[in-house]
């Protein structure tokens, strides 16, 4: 009898546990979510202020053929001259995967200038960082599905 019961609480306290981080799990998703899009909306807005609060003080961003940009200070730059110019940035989600204080996300964005023409499309892969409450942008490599301006008819 004693058996059942320490079984059945077994079972039952797995289950509590499951859901528990099944919902936890969810919630990060939902919260990194939450933070790209205050990344896009800051964009828009030309809120520069907001828009590197969701970036760690150390975090690298490498754009297609160029070297990467470490830091705020260095993000903050490349962000300017697209603010300045009105471009937007449309992403869409495909995975987010969560692992104790990281998250990586895999998507697709478009780039837009003013009047929606879009200049340039592709991939990203985004490596999230929990700091205390808040998840931020660690890493964050963008892969353009378009050739080079100076490649051949081939590609290359």
């Amino acid at each position: 009898m004693n058996i059942t019961k320490t079984w059945i609480t077994s079972v039952v306290l797995i289950m509590t546990l499951s859901i528990s981080f099944a919902q936890t799990v969810e919630d990060d998703k939902n919260e990194i979510l939450e933070q790209l899009n205050k990344l896009t909306d800051a964009l828009k807005e030309k809120d520069m202020a907001t828009l590197v609060t969701v970036w760690t003080d150390d975090a690298l961003l490498k754009f297609p053929g160029k070297p990467g940009l470490q830091g705020k200070e260095a993000i903050e730059m490349a962000h300017t001259p697209m603010m300045e110019q009105g471009i937007q940035i449309e992403a869409e989600t495909d995975e987010i995967v969560v692992s104790g204080d990281f998250a990586t996300e895999i998507g697709n964005y478009k780039i837009m200038i003013p009047g929606g023409t879009v200049v340039d499309h592709g991939t990203y892969s985004t490596l999230w960082k929990r700091s205390g409450d808040t998840w931020l942008i660690y890493r964050d490599v963008i892969s353009s599905s378009q050739a080079p301006k100076n490649a051949g008819e081939d590609g290359k």
